[in-house]
């Protein structure tokens, strides 16, 4: 008797059955979406299952902020910089949550601890505007001398919509973007300005053009619905931000 060569059918049945196993998904898939509960979720499993993960804290932290929970960002953060080998930029986060807290002179006392000598462009930043809100005005010119880059301007520019200069900011934001089309966060800065202006179309637009790009800014969603409430009424507003 010869045997067949070929394999039984039933083998070739059990071969074309067998699944790839699901991708596990990694912390960058979720930052890259914007996913920041999940991105949570991933980094809280991690640590039961005692996998070690570098920076975790912080990178919880960082979630928390971004879900503008500054509090739990906070209280992470606060805990951090107790430890002797504490990472310094623990410290500029850390006076990050201060200040959408409220909490400017805890900020600005955080940002001019020992550690904190050598001033990055973060750092430099936020004492340009903690100063601004003390009335440290010496100070703050001489942060401002730090400022440089396209980042740095707008936060200059931002006094003029502070202080409620908003076709200066106007002015000012358009010419960034003409300098760099490819910074769509102007295009929301411009919204806020026209949304002040109550030029609540103008601001639609802008606000539009950047839905298109990042469809999931909590800041956008919550500013479309202030848009929404002003050009239709509460319940437009209220369905966007259940949307």
């Amino acid at each position: 008797m010869i045997l067949s060569r070929q394999k039984p059918a039933t083998c070739i049945k059990v071969n074309h059955g067998i699944k790839k196993a699901p991708k596990m998904p990694v912390l960058d898939d979720f930052l890259d979406k914007r996913d920041y509960v999940g991105a949570i979720t991933l980094l809280e499993f991690q640590r039961r299952c005692g996998k070690v993960v570098p920076h975790l804290n912080m990178w919880i932290a960082y979630c928390w902020f971004h879900l503008a929970d500054y509090k739990k960002a906070y209280a992470i953060y606060k805990k951090m910089i107790e430890k002797t080998d504490c990472d310094p930029q623990a410290l500029i986060n850390l006076a990050c949550c201060c200040m959408y807290l409220g909490l400017y002179d805890e900020a600005y006392t955080v940002l001019n601890t020992p550690q904190q000598d050598n001033f990055s462009i973060l750092q430099s930043r936020l004492l340009f505007h903690l100063s601004h809100k003390l009335n440290k005005e010496r100070n703050m010119m001489v942060h401002m001398s730090r400022l440089e880059d396209i980042d740095d301007k707008c936060s200059y520019y931002s006094l003029h919509f502070m202080r409620g200069n908003y076709e200066e900011a106007i002015n000012s934001f358009k010419h960034l973007l003409n300098l760099d089309k490819n910074f769509a966060a102007l295009k929301v800065y411009l919204a806020m300005c026209y949304f002040k202006l109550e030029y609540y179309d103008v601001a639609q637009d802008y606000l539009s053009e950047y839905l298109q790009q990042h469809p999931g800014s909590v800041l956008c969603s919550n500013l479309r619905a202030c848009i929404f409430f002003r050009l239709y009424n509460g319940k437009a507003a209220e369905a966007e931000l259940r949307s």
